[in-house]
């Protein structure tokens, strides 16, 4: 997580605050105890503060170092595909001096990688999977799933599969299985050549609800993908997925990339 000073100091004086309220009402429950009233009410708010002033500190360092920059992401990353300001605001978070704990977590790194994923930054991707090595074991299966999607996207068939083996043999979890299947319905499927498997998985998600179904990152990447197998079957289908990329594609690698297609052919982008 990544905590500032300002949210540790937020989260001792939420408690500090509470926690005397609650001492308050205790002990006037226990004076009114000793008249005829009924002390009921004061012996339940005080019981009501103090229970705050226990849960509130993890609560403000879980909100303030880790959920609010993943909600961010969520946000930033798969829902409005501007994977820069994310890379930016991680980058804020990790400041030198900032904070008292700078130690990222598995689901910010991987917002991470995924964000230099649509930037196509190969080398911001690499490091962002260092970092995951260094993390706890039961990370590494995950981790070794995005290895592989490394490897194909090199077109280094041999070490994703290697590496997708490895994610199940050994960190075999139903979320790594799940995540290795689809890796290989799709990434890999592209870099052996098995255009039909790709186009039957990238097509599901391109024809997709985005409300009700994947994010906007997975419909962007499989309208890409169902670009360049079309474009290499000769489907004319291609320059309707081009077109989505260029209006859809936000600060992403592909939208660049698919506007600069449709330039270069003379097509005015949608």
């Amino acid at each position: 997580m990544f905590l500032s000073k300002e949210a540790l100091i937020k989260a001792i004086l939420i408690p500090a605050l509470f926690l005397p309220v609650g001492i308050f009402f205790f002990v006037l429950s226990y004076l009114i105890g000793k008249s005829e009233a009924s002390p009921v009410p004061c012996l339940i708010a005080g019981i009501v503060f103090t229970l705050i002033s226990v849960v509130s500190a993890p609560l403000t360092v879980y909100f303030e170092g880790v959920s609010k920059l993943y909600s961010a992401g969520v946000r930033l990353v798969h829902k409005e595909l501007l994977p820069e300001e994310f890379i930016s605001l991680y980058k804020e978070k990790s400041e030198p001096g900032k904070n008292v704990i700078s130690r990222p977590g598995y689901d910010i790194l991987e917002m991470l990688y995924n964000a230099c994923d649509l930037l196509d930054d190969r080398a911001g991707a690499r490091v962002a999977l260092n970092k995951m090595r260094e993390l706890k074991p039961r990370f590494r299966g995950r981790s070794a799933v995005l290895e592989a999607a490394e490897a194909y996207k090199r077109g280094d068939i041999a070490s994703g599969d290697a590496f997708l083996s490895k994610a199940e043999e050994k960190y075999g979890s139903s979320e790594v299985r799940a995540a290795a299947d689809a890796l290989r319905k799709s990434e890999r499927a592209m870099a052996s050549g098995d255009f039909a498997a790709a186009k039957e998985y990238y097509s599901g998600i391109a024809g997709a609800d985005s409300v009700l179904g994947p994010d906007s990152d997975a419909i962007l990447k499989a309208n890409w993908y169902m670009y360049i197998i079309c474009r290499k079957t000769g489907d004319p289908a291609s320059s309707d997925y081009l077109g989505y990329c260029a209006e859809h594609g936000g600060s992403t690698a592909i939208g660049r990339k698919a506007g600069l297609i449709l330039r270069r052919e003379g097509k005015s982008e949608k």
